[in-house]
């Protein structure tokens, strides 16, 4: 199994990346998928809680002179 991680300029998006975890055979592995998902979107969630207050602050403001 061979993962490129992107940076060579290729064009692929991290989801794509995701999608090259598969067997020889070319049945997915879904446990490594899985991990890669987790990873992927952990630090997105942990961006958006730490920026929420922000968020909601912004957008209670909005339109207000």
């Amino acid at each position: 199994m061979r993962v490129s991680t992107g940076v060579s300029g290729s064009g692929e998006t991290i989801t794509m990346m995701i999608n090259r975890y598969v067997t020889q055979a070319g049945t997915p592995v879904t446990n490594l998928q899985a991990a890669a998902s987790v990873m992927y979107v952990v630090p997105i969630l942990l961006i958006f809680l730490v920026a929420q207050r922000g968020f909601v602050a912004g957008m209670s403001t909005t339109g207000l002179e």
